[in-house]
């Protein structure tokens, strides 16, 4: 029994020092949704590599549906996301906000004016698919608006969108930050809406009955310090 109960406890030693070192031997698999997969992750990832070389990461960008999914069945560890958080089972921690814009075509009546958001969508509208963050915080939007919205065009892709948009076959309504450059070129124009500000917070989310690791938290933190800074910087 004494030589049981010693292996027993060796057993428990090697599990405590196994759960010590669990971030050098698993990776930390992270998910972003586009807008934040395409301007604060790499920052994150790279921050996160400087301070933690051994420790694995994989990353996934993908829009708001299927990120909730992953998370709802273990396959991320956190995921970083624009918009709402459905899931009941899923723990949602507000770290930024961000808007979206009016994205017309460069030689739209409309450009660099001010209208109600009624008088937008009468235009084809040219939308990201269903389940993305951004086409599920303008489905909200609409709705509160009244307003009875079927796109013209949709697409996973925001350059297609921005393509058709500069062709003249519609308007969109995009994250500031991936219009901006588009906009600043005049490959496309914008206006300002007058009832409706298009603001929508970003979360931090993870399964509630998540056990967070200590690289995971490291890594929220992260992105709570990337988006600080870029608002520093604004």
């Amino acid at each position: 029994f004494y030589a049981y109960a010693l292996h027993i406890a060796d057993s428990f030693d090697r599990l405590e020092t196994s759960m010590r070192n669990w971030d050098e031997l698993g990776a930390l698999r992270v998910g972003a949704t586009m807008t934040i997969g395409h301007f604060v992750l790499p920052r994150v990832l790279l921050s996160f590599r400087q301070l933690h070389p051994r420790i694995r990461t994989k990353a996934s960008i993908s829009n708001g549906a299927s990120l909730q999914q992953a998370l709802l069945n273990n396959e991320l560890d956190f995921a970083a996301m624009e918009g709402e958080v459905t899931d009941p089972l899923l723990h949602a921690e507000r770290f930024a906000q961000d808007r979206l814009i009016p994205v017309l075509p460069p030689e739209s009546a409309l450009r660099n004016s001010s209208t109600a958001l009624a008088a937008l969508v009468g235009n084809p509208l040219l939308l990201r698919e269903s389940g993305s963050a951004v086409r599920t915080a303008l489905d909200r939007i609409f709705a509160a608006h009244g307003i009875s919205a079927e796109p013209a065009m949709e697409s996973i892709s925001t350059q297609a969108i921005l393509q058709a948009v500069h062709l003249g076959l519609g308007i969109s309504f995009l994250p500031e930050q991936l219009a901006a450059s588009s906009v600043k070129s005049g490959f496309v124009a914008t206006c300002s809406v007058t009832d409706e500000s298009f603001r929508r917070d970003n979360f931090l989310v993870w399964h509630k009955h998540k056990y967070l690791t200590r690289s995971a938290t490291e890594m929220m933190n992260l992105f709570r310090e990337a988006v600080a800074k870029s608002e520093t910087r604004e």
